[in-house]
């Protein structure tokens, strides 16, 4: 071993054995993890007052947006010009590919073995394993091209080369078969294999979709951008208004995109630009500084936000006037009735529990575990279904025989996921302070001559 790995293998011992476990945290965990409470509770959902929602006048969500403005801002934006060209292949392409697709079907003609071709030539793998077999399927499962052709073969025949947007099929029918669909309505199913031929954007294709764009990145500098664009047949339009380093329509996330049309001169024409899928020309059209959104744009959130606030207050005024009538001595039941809603008892829960009406929403259930004697209530809690009075029913405590007994056990588990989190949160410091280089490149160019 070597003495970097030894001192290595020291630092990590030094940073695991600094987790240390409290008698207090090893209390606190075995309680929370096996104290239990039935309660009843008054819950007033905003589901209530959500369906039909609060009706608001065009008046009062232009005055929310006005007292909300700082909701909705938006930072600085820009658009781009955008001419793409597709990395799709073109008509010699599909001539060639067309070419080994008709190779393979003649010999097949000749008495070749479909199973046996597919499994070597197949270029869908997923079947190609399985000799080509796709199964059984209902119309209208595969591409419209594939589909029409496979369910017009008759059983044992084998199709001419099919071209679908995935390349060339040659289709092998094994039968069909008459079954039902989920909904039992009868459906006949096909049982085919296919050898799949893709066809691919060659060099020369790809080189003249370059030279394209080469020639029109020139004439939109001299000329202007949609201006070259129609001169020279090209697809070009605007991408409309997005945020640095955000999605970019027809883009996507492009981060030398976003710096080109946030950092350059509007007007400016970029190089050719090349992407997985794509080679493009952009040019940084527009700018807008950071403000607020207009109305019309964000109005659809607004009358959403404002509904919310509405319903709400509407829970909230009903749960403080059950809570006042408690106060003044009425039973919560009754209280609950008078005011439309019910007394509710979900089954016995601990603290990490789903609760029937509550979720697993933390304001109620750490209320109802801070409730100290049966009988005890809450007062309103929100929380984000709505709003509730929460009555202490039962309570299960700790059992401190059973804590003493397992105490160990529980103080190694937490000790154990201390030291995980401990080594964890090093390592990711020790990897954000670091230089890495990536060597692979250098390892392949060596292996070449190995």
């Amino acid at each position: 071993m070597l003495r970097s790995d030894i001192m290595r293998m020291k630092l990590q011992e030094m940073v695991i054995q600094a987790a240390h476990v409290s008698e207090e945290e090893v209390k606190t965990f075995y309680r929370e993890a096996t104290e239990r409470v039935k309660i009843g509770m008054v819950n007033v959902g905003y589901a209530r007052f959500s369906a039909p929602p609060p009706k608001s006048t065009d008046e009062e969500y232009k005055q929310y947006y006005e007292d909300h403005k700082d909701d909705y801002t938006i930072g600085e934006r820009a658009s781009l010009g955008l001419c793409m060209l597709e990395k799709q292949p073109g008509r010699a392409d599909w001539e060639r590919s067309y070419g080994q697709a008709k190779a393979i079907y003649d010999s097949l003609a000749g008495g070749a073995d479909f199973k046996a071709l597919a499994k070597d030539l197949s270029e869908d793998v997923g079947s190609a394993l399985d000799s080509g077999n796709l199964g059984w399927f209902p119309p209208g499962r595969m591409v419209s091209e594939f589909d029409r052709v496979a369910f017009s073969m008759d059983e044992g025949e084998i199709s001419e080369p099919t071209r679908s947007q995935f390349g060339w099929h040659i289709i092998k029918h094994y039968g069909y078969r008459d079954t039902v669909d989920r909904k039992d309505e009868p459906v006949r199913e096909a049982h085919c294999g296919h050898i799949l031929i893709k066809t691919y954007p060659s060099t020369e294709t790809l080189d003249q979709l370059y030279q394209r764009l080469v020639d029109f990145q020139a004439a939109a500098v001299e000329n202007g951008f949609f201006i070259a664009a129609e001169e020279l047949d090209m697809p070009a339009t605007t991408t409309g208004l997005f945020e640095r380093d955000a999605n970019i329509p027809n883009l996507g996330r492009n981060a030398a995109a976003s710096n080109f049309a946030f950092d350059s001169k509007i007007g400016t024409i970029s190089e050719v630009q090349e992407s997985e899928a794509a080679f493009y020309v952009l040019e940084a059209a527009k700018r807008e500084p950071a403000g607020y959104a207009e109305y019309d744009k964000v109005k659809d959130g607004v009358r959403m936000a404002l509904q919310k606030e509405k319903v709400q207050v509407l829970c909230r005024d009903t749960a403080n006037a059950i809570w006042d009538e408690i106060q003044g001595g009425t039973d919560i039941k009754e209280a609950a009735i008078k005011f439309g809603e019910e007394y509710e008892t979900p089954t016995e829960f601990g603290r990490t529990a789903y609760v029937r009406g509550l979720g697993r929403s933390p304001e109620p259930i750490g209320a109802a575990f801070g409730l100290k004697n049966p009988g005890d209530m809450t007062p309103p809690i929100e929380f984000d279904q709505g709003v509730a009075i929460i009555e202490l029913l039962e309570k299960t405590e700790m059992d401190n025989t059973e804590y003493t007994e397992k105490r160990d056990s529980v103080r190694t588990s937490i000790l154990m996921a201390k030291r995980q989190e401990m080594f964890a949160r090093w390592f990711q410091h020790l990897v954000d302070n670091s230089e890495i280089f990536n060597n692979t490149q250098r390892v392949d160019d060596e292996s070449d001559y190995m």
